[in-house]
């Protein structure tokens, strides 16, 4: 049998996302809307998709969806066949916004329309809002809504390791992307030289090894409660994991950052695939020898209180200088910035290109990925 699922991500990583959908799924993903995929899947792909995604933040499988913004024209269109998953079984509607046409409607009446219309079709089930066997969610987007089956029933965003953290760190979904999009190919050797909570090593050293990000949690995905098999599913994908070859390094010059670091990635249970240690950029250098490093992948910080704008841009250049000599000929150096403009100038002075670029968005939030190459 075959699903139409739906996949939530970062607006301006699509094309990242549909890469491994593919890998996880035969399917051809199409972009359905900003950030949002559709695909079609099978039973063991569902599983697939859900406990192996690194990059979605929700995988819905679609009841009922329109190209209209009639959200009660499409809630009458929900199968009859919807109490197949509901039946005896208690749920509980999320409504997710991602449209400007959505931004003055209340959350919470049109959870209760879609409710509604639910327990219309299926009289068996009962309303949870604590704890449900089952989370459905309404989804507003700007070519029009869906209700979909949350076949994991929790924001894949969120990683149970990232507990000693930076406020400004992005999210682990797109700490993900940002791999992803750096082309690495092992062995090549990887630096953070800016770790913060180590998100962006801890992600890019699970994606290496092939582990799933939410081992830990294989009870809490709402997927087992609908397909009991999708746990064989999952132990597939855990056994399909094995240690890179490359070095992961790690690195910042706060003593703070790097403890934090080695504690997340003690709980993402990859410590011994990391190499830590605390240095400033200015000793790179000396801790590696010319072109040993494959990438070089860092969240720049953003100019404030604690790093005014000219310190900001000594470390910028002391990063592209650094990277000049570290990196190999075909290596990169790839960045997540708030601010596109900060590393261009600094890049042109060390003799580096801009290779790629992608904009996204984080909630409210933007930020450049770039790929640059010397």
């Amino acid at each position: 049998m075959t699903f139409i699922v739906l996949l939530l991500t970062h607006e301006g990583i699509e094309e990242l996302a549909s890469e491994e959908c593919r890998a996880l799924c035969k399917g051809s993903p199409e972009i359905a809307a900003p950030g949002i995929l559709r695909v079609a899947a099978s039973e063991k792909e569902l599983a697939r998709l859900c406990y192996g995604t690194r990059l979605a933040e929700r995988v819905l499988l679609e009841l009922s969806a329109s190209p209209t913004q009639d959200i009660r024209t499409m809630l009458a269109g929900v199968p009859a066949d919807v109490g197949t998953w509901l039946k005896g079984r208690s749920f509980k509607v999320s409504c997710i916004k991602r449209a400007p046409w959505a931004e003055d409607m209340s959350s919470q009446e049109l959870a209760g329309l879609a409710g509604g219309a639910l327990l219309e079709r299926c009289p068996g089930a009962n309303v949870k809002m604590d704890a449900p066997d089952v989370e459905v969610v309404l989804l507003l987007h700007p070519q029009g809504c869906a209700l979909g089956l949350d076949l994991a029933g929790f924001d894949l965003s969120r990683r149970d390791y990232r507990i000693f953290d930076h406020s400004r760190s992005v999210r682990c979904t797109l700490a993900a992307a940002a791999f992803r999009f750096s082309g690495w190919k092992d062995p090549q050797e990887v630096l953070d030289p800016i770790c913060q909570g180590g998100i962006l090593a801890i992600e890019g050293v699970l994606a290496a090894a092939k582990r799933p990000v939410h081992r830990f949690q294989k009870e809490k995905f709402g997927i087992l409660r609908l397909f009991p098999e999708a746990l064989s599913v999952m132990e597939e994908l855990d056994a399909a994991a094995q240690p890179p070859e490359a070095a992961f390094h790690v690195m910042d010059a706060t003593q703070h950052y790097v403890g934090a670091a080695k504690k997340n990635a003690k709980l993402a249970d990859v410590e011994k695939l990391l190499r830590f240690s605390r240095s400033e950029l200015s000793w790179l250098d000396v801790k590696f020898t010319e072109g040993q490093l494959g990438l070089v992948l860092t969240q720049l910080p953003q100019a404030g209180k604690a790093i005014p704008e000219d310190k900001l841009n000594i470390l910028v250049n002391e990063l592209f200088y650094q990277a000049k000599y570290s990196l190999s000929k075909k290596g990169a150096l790839v960045l997540i910035t708030a601010d596109s403009l900060l590393p261009v100038v600094h890049a042109e002075k060390h003799g580096f290109r801009l290779e790629k670029e992608l904009l996204v968005s984080q909630g409210k939030v933007s930020f450049a990925l770039q790929r640059w190459r010397s």
